[in-house]
């Protein structure tokens, strides 16, 4: 199967995911988020600009950038499907490059204002910018493109919409104020063409770029999120923002009357908590459906989440109860009572594993990192017994490591210096 790099909020990105719609090839290829400013990401190798999309072909060979991906996908559907033959061809692509311009320029805005610091941006940089992105939108509204046929867009008309869906996410859809002939032309793409709905990126209502996450280097719950925020491609709009959950006193109690982590300070100044609610609030951020599903699907996810966060909690009352009371004052049934619930929902996962990722999406759902993050704790807490007698989750466990980078990526720091 075919991997696309990419992720949640790309406007190049989500070009080829609704191409790949389009033109019936979206169960076939494999959509993996990429992290841009991770320099450990294999993204470099793959491509050595470090952007995205980039298309990784059944062969090892690697595609980029959009135009290109875009041209191979028609070319694999038989051609003149999104770029047509001819002299209509290059008129096609010149207004796939105009709508890309538009992207280009808008992106460069906001780098610059996330990038450099207040006293440091380049006004007149952006003003220069802004012109590019007006001038487009100006040549788009006294010269629309067609409207879309049958849910059959050309590149032309997936690029523009895919540049207006970019700045109603980065902007808020300020153009939307002085374009109302590109609004009506938007709104008619979006009900012609359903994928543009099943791509959209993550909503502007809270800006996760603003969002702190608290929590400890060791605390399972904190990695979930974590992971969770990596997977989504979530990572460099996230503070992590380590928190003393032993203390008396402090922010934390202010930010949560629980003191408990991972909790979610949002820019609007309201928390978020706790994990599975975190989890929840990472998913919308990315659009939705993405580790959290939809459906009857949903119910079933959630409750082997609760599973797995009901090891968690029963390993951390037994490490509680052995902890922080000297041995002779040990309440062993107690201990034995948490472990029962331990070994046997272990069990349960064992005889029947949950897929992974690789077998569903590519991208872990809730319940698959809660169990990933549960395996961990055990491994960190319990010197990781639990694989005595559970061959299967041991193999489902590696997989998930092999899978998910972000696993390694959030390690206690006791299990980075024992490796």
């Amino acid at each position: 199967m075919q991997t696309l790099r990419s992720s949640s909020a790309s406007p190049f990105g989500r070009k080829i995911k609704l191409a790949l719609y389009v033109l019936g090839f979206a169960d076939k290829v494999n959509v993996e988020v990429a992290k841009t400013l991770d320099p450990n990401d294999t993204l470099r190798q793959q491509n050595p600009l470090g952007k995205i999309p980039c298309l990784i072909l059944e062969d090892g060979n690697v595609l980029y950038d959009s135009r290109v991906i875009t041209e191979y996908l028609d070319y694999m559907a038989g051609g003149e499907k999104l770029i047509p033959a001819g002299a209509e061809r290059f008129d096609i692509l010149t207004k796939q490059a105009l709508a890309d311009g538009i992207c280009d320029a808008a992106i460069q805005i906001v780098y610059e204002g996330r990038m450099r610091p207040e006293e440091k941006k380049h006004q007149d940089w952006v003003d220069y910018q802004q012109a590019k992105v007006d001038r487009a939108l100006t040549a788009f509204e006294n010269n629309l493109l067609p409207q879309v046929q049958h849910n059959s867009p050309d590149a032309a008309q997936i690029a523009l919409a895919c540049a207006l869906g970019y700045l109603d996410l980065r902007f808020a859809g300020e153009w939307r104020k002085s374009y109302p002939k590109l609004v009506a032309w938007l709104d008619d793409f979006a009900s012609s063409v359903p994928a543009y709905d099943k791509t959209k990126p993550r909503a502007r209502s809270i800006r996760a770029a603003m969002i702190i996450l608290r929590t400890s280097p060791t605390s399972p719950y904190g990695r979930k999120a974590r992971i969770a925020a990596a997977v989504l491609g979530l990572e460099d709009q996230i503070k992590v923002d380590w928190a003393d959950t032993r203390a008396s006193e402090g922010s934390l109690y202010e930010q949560n009357p629980l003191a408990k982590v991972p909790t979610l300070l949002l820019e609007n100044g309201e928390s978020v908590y706790d994990s599975r609610v975190a989890l929840e609030l990472l998913d919308a951020l990315a659009g939705g459906g993405k580790i959290i599903p939809t459906g009857e699907a949903r119910i079933s996810a959630l409750t082997k989440q609760a599973m797995a966060d009901g090891i968690t909690d029963a390993a951390i009352q037994a490490q509680i109860e052995t902890r922080n009371h000297p041995e002779e004052h040990w309440n062993t049934v107690w201990i034995e009572r948490q472990q029962g619930k331990v070994n046997r929902t272990l069990k349960a996962f064992n005889d029947q594993p949950l897929p992974t990722p690789a077998q569903t999406n590519g991208i872990p759902d809730c319940a698959q990192i809660a169990l990933a993050c549960s395996l961990g704790y055990l491994d960190l807490r319990a010197n990781g017994d639990w694989r005595r007698e559970n061959p299967e989750l041991i193999c489902w466990h590696d997989a998930f490591v092999e899978q998910v980078p972000a696993y390694n990526e959030t390690l206690a720091p006791e299990m980075l210096e024992g490796s």
